[in-house]
């Protein structure tokens, strides 16, 4: 299997060489808007709350959350997994599946319970909503609408899916991190997402002059946000009926786009998406 993806990668390595060659100007346009992006609007949004997100997720880790226990049965959870539910709604993308993983890794979960857990407690945070969307509306409370929304979806899809019981799972408690930890693991992590939001900035603008000309502008935007979240969202600040946004909006982050999808396989490894 490695030996496949290593092949796979060489193949994917050669097309981006070869695009490097053919188009380099909507290469360097694209890194161009994915770094003004990332610099204007993702660092300024998300820097903040990634960093004090920090010690929050660390002290919620293993923490056994009586009041959210009508949601672990709603939901049927494994006993003692409170706290995943409430990073997945707190610490973002990739923020739940990445604890969901750390807890298969080291034997606290079964294989069943992790990927169940994968469909619903890894999904937006609020640093993304409130730091991102806040500016797309008009009003303060949309944000808050789109959070509970995303919140209650994730619930609704733990409730459909077919549990298979498992008993109680024991999550280890972590230890204390500092300030000056948290901003180093902060500092790593918008790294992480400024460099998936470049990539992909880079491919939508090549795919952009090659394809996407071709499509409505309305189109491209839906196909552009089910690829990349930060891109496609922030396109939608060029649709004037707010309603629209609204709905797109939540269908991106119901899904998270397909750079979501690959941070998410990079920290659970051996775990299928359901």
């Amino acid at each position: 299997m490695n030996r496949r993806k290593q092949t796979q990668m060489g193949v994917l390595s050669a097309l981006g060489i070869l695009v490097l060659i053919l188009d380099a100007k909507a290469v360097l346009s694209g890194a161009k808007n994915g770094i003004e992006l990332c610099l204007f609007t993702v660092v300024p949004a998300l820097f903040p709350f990634v960093v004090l997100s920090q010690p929050l997720n660390n002290a919620l880790l293993g923490q056994r959350a009586a009041l959210l226990g009508f949601i672990t049965k709603l939901c049927h959870m494994p006993k003692g997994t409170e706290s995943l539910f409430l990073l997945g709604i707190l610490g973002g993308y990739p923020v739940g599946a990445q604890c969901i993983g750390q807890a298969y890794s080291n034997g606290k979960i079964l294989r069943n319970d992790a990927e169940r857990l994968l469909a619903f407690c890894n999904n937006a945070g609020p640093s993304f909503i409130f730091g991102i969307l806040g500016s797309m509306f008009s009003t303060s409370r949309i944000p808050w609408l789109i959070w509970m929304t995303h919140i209650l979806s994730a619930i609704t899809v733990g409730m459909i899916l077919p549990a298979h019981n498992s008993g109680e799972c024991l999550i280890e408690k972590t230890k204390p991190i500092t300030l000056t930890n948290a901003l180093e693991r902060g500092i790593r992590i918008m790294g992480s997402v400024c460099g998936w939001v470049i990539l992909f900035k880079i491919c939508l603008s090549v795919f952009d002059c090659w394809v996407m000309w071709r499509f409505p502008s309305q189109v491209k935007y839906i196909l552009y946000g089910f690829t990349e979240l930060a891109n496609g969202c922030w396109l939608l600040t060029s649709i004037e009926s707010e309603s629209l946004r609204f709905v797109l909006c939540n269908c991106f982050l119901s899904f998270g786009g397909l750079c979501v999808i690959m941070q998410t396989s990079s920290v659970t490894p051996g775990l299928e998406k359901k």
